[in-house]
């Protein structure tokens, strides 16, 4: 697997990965300063560009929350980076806690974990194959 980026911002820092084959994704910083204010949230700029390959098969990511931001209180809302997009990352971060937030440019705040590209086009039908579970819904596991 490649992950190429490419700095769109001149202060961003490139993404990173500590432990190479153990660690699941890779870190993203922030390129800019950016404050939040308590129970908000705000658009943060990452500053890169990407593109990942494996084995010549274009790849996506999900942005997941790093545990050091949540312990400061901070989630972010969504995060599919489709693998064709070629444009600027950016991650909106939620601040849940009672005082506001800075993230500093440099501070790493998101994770981006790889994934496959598995879509196609979607069929209409008039009717779907049975399963074990059919059309039972919220709370039907049992929890």
């Amino acid at each position: 697997m490649s992950l190429k980026y490419k700095k769109v911002r001149e202060h961003a820092t490139g993404p990173t990965v500590t432990h190479v084959g153990e660690d699941i994704g890779y870190d993203f910083y922030a390129a800019e300063e950016v404050r939040i204010p308590c129970q908000s949230h705000r658009l943060v700029p990452l500053g890169v560009a990407i593109e990942i390959v494996v084995a010549n098969q274009p790849m996506g990511g999900i942005f997941k929350d790093r545990s050091g931001m949540g312990k400061k209180g901070i989630t972010h809302f969504g995060g599919c980076i489709d693998a064709g997009y070629r444009g600027e990352l950016q991650v909106t971060l939620y601040n849940a806690g009672d005082v506001a937030h800075i993230v500093r440019r440099g501070d790493k705040v998101i994770q981006l974990v790889p994934q496959p590209v598995v879509t196609t086009t979607p069929e209409e039908v008039d009717t779907l194959s049975e399963s074990a579970r059919g059309e039972k819904g919220f709370g039907s596991s049992g929890n």
